[in-house]
């Protein structure tokens, strides 16, 4: 196999995956939309009124227009020939309005009204109020009503961006009473993208998942409810439109750290264990043990299934209803199912300085890798650093893009670093050297200032044995500091003892 044919493969997966991935973003905001539509959702954040729709909660940020003052300060100095200080100068003032966050919450939407409940402030927008679509842009989402001056303006993280606009369009489908033509478009959606899969370049054999998602049934028969011929509206029973792909296997890290690494990245996580080989307990099926969502993780939108058994009950749990990403913990891989942590290749690690690490981190990120940053020190265990490795191994194929990991501090307290196989590079950030023999640091100063070394020196009451070195080192580790100050003031006088 040639070169090209070998790049025109690769690419051709790519493509089929991204083709999953979308069809699996289109179907979810499908089983979404009708799930708010039946008012299959709760909140234990607000109190739902009577025949009101719960469309989306997330955490998110308030933020409002404060009146801020900027004063520039410029001066002049003059040092008279009798050695005093003369200085002059002027300061100008002006303010201009900047949006500034002033609490953090919850943001609850529902087909009534958009509602921010934070520590300090609660703010609510009635949709019958809103005096213009709501702007939603990367992180962040306006809202102006006719009977408010300020507008309500909240801000979340970026990857939330098109979950909160899904969110806050079906809420306003929903209030003006569209919600058959709302569920016909997103099932549309999902008909559409499954009749046109990726093509396969000539002398490329056919992906397998191709044809098995094209002959899969529509969302008309996934649970979405479909008007009969008589007008009324019936409801299959809820099952997947497209086969539950997983995302890998973990065969090396317990099930409790990859549940514990997907609640840490806001994942849904729910893990489905089969407790035994009864008959009993394998017609039951599995046990769902929900895991708790942390508090100050930002809450993605997306569930995870981590499933854990034998290859017999994790087919079965596969061919089950379960969220649409899912991964598998288990001593042996099924078929078809990549292994996430195996080891990879040693030389994955590279030291680089602090200003290089920047550079490289900027270049990698502009790739469209995921750039982590870890500082490590005296509680930095091998565990947190497990966990660390088991979150990245979760992001790579779900965000199919290079984790990128920068260590800084005593990294020789760390275990061997190219066993982390969750990343695709390490960087170690390795401070240049710095010369700290008395010797040395006494050949580049002036002759007195080397045999000042040899007096003690009275500073407001201390006694300093050794006051060019203290000196000395005050320099070097506060260079800016004094760069910043200004020198030329009147000096102290300092007596010999």
């Amino acid at each position: 196999m040639g070169l090209k044919q070998m790049w025109a493969e690769a690419r051709y997966r790519k493509l089929v995956d991204d083709w999953i991935a979308a069809i699996e973003a289109a179907t979810a905001q499908a089983h979404h939309a009708q799930a708010a539509a039946e008012g299959g959702f709760t909140s234990d954040r607000v109190r739902i009124e009577p025949g009101e729709r719960l469309c989306g909660q997330f955490n998110a940020s308030l933020s409002e227009t404060r009146r801020v003052r900027v004063t520039n300060w410029g001066s002049a100095s003059h040092q008279t020939s009798g050695g005093d200080r003369v200085r002059a100068g002027q300061a100008r003032s002006t303010s201009h309005d900047e949006l500034q966050i002033i609490d953090s919450g919850n943001v609850v939407i529902t087909d009534r009204r958009v509602q921010f409940l934070g520590s300090k402030h609660n703010r609510e927008l009635r949709w019958r109020t809103l005096a213009d679509n709501p702007e939603v842009g990367s992180g962040a989402a306006t809202f102006r009503s006719t009977g408010r001056q300020k507008p309500l303006v909240i801000t979340f993280h970026p990857s939330g961006t098109t979950k909160v606009a899904f969110e806050i369009d079906l809420a306003l489908a929903l209030f003006d009473g569209a919600d058959d033509a709302k569920l016909a478009q997103l099932r549309n959606q999902v008909n559409e993208l499954v009749s046109h899969p990726p093509e396969a370049p000539a002398g490329t054999v056919v992906d397998e998942r191709v044809p098995r998602l094209a002959s899969a049934p529509t969302t008309q028969s996934a649970g979405v409810s479909t008007p009969n011929d008589d007008g009324h509206t019936s409801t299959a029973p809820q099952q997947s439109t497209i086969p539950n792909l997983p995302r890998g296997c973990f065969i090396d890290t317990p099930p409790e750290q990859v549940a514990a690494a997907a609640a840490a990245l806001g994942f849904t996580t729910r893990w489905m264990i089969w407790p035994g080989s009864s008959a009993m307990l394998e017609s039951a099926g599995p046990t769902i043990i929900p895991v708790p969502a942390l508090e100050g993780v930002l809450d993605l939108g997306v569930e995870l299934a981590v499933l854990s058994g034998d290859e017999e009950q994790i087919l079965a749990m596969l061919e089950a209803s379960v969220p649409r990403y899912s991964v598998v913990v288990g001593p042996d891989a099924p078929d078809g199912i990549p292994v996430l942590d195996r080891p990879r290749i040693p030389d994955v690690v590279r030291h680089a300085s602090p200003t290089d690490a920047d550079l490289i981190a900027s270049e990698r990120r502009q790739a469209g890798a995921m750039v982590h940053r870890l500082d490590c020190n005296d509680i930095t265990t091998t565990s947190l650093l497990q966990a660390f490795n088991c979150k990245a191994q979760l992001l790579r194929p779900m965000t199919r893009s290079p984790q990128i990991l920068i260590l800084g501090g005593p990294v020789e307290l760390l275990p061997e670093l190219a066993e982390l196989s969750g990343f695709d590079e390490i960087i170690v950030l390795s401070e240049p050297q710095q010369q700290d023999s008395a010797e040395s640091d006494e050949a580049d100063l002036p002759p007195e200032a080397a045999n000042a070394t040899e007096h003690p020196v009275t500073v407001a009451g201390e006694v300093i044995s050794d006051p060019a070195g203290r000196i000395r080192r005050y320099l070097l580790e506060h260079a800016r500091t004094v760069r910043r100050y200004d020198m030329t003031a009147a000096p102290r006088v300092i007596e010999w003892a």
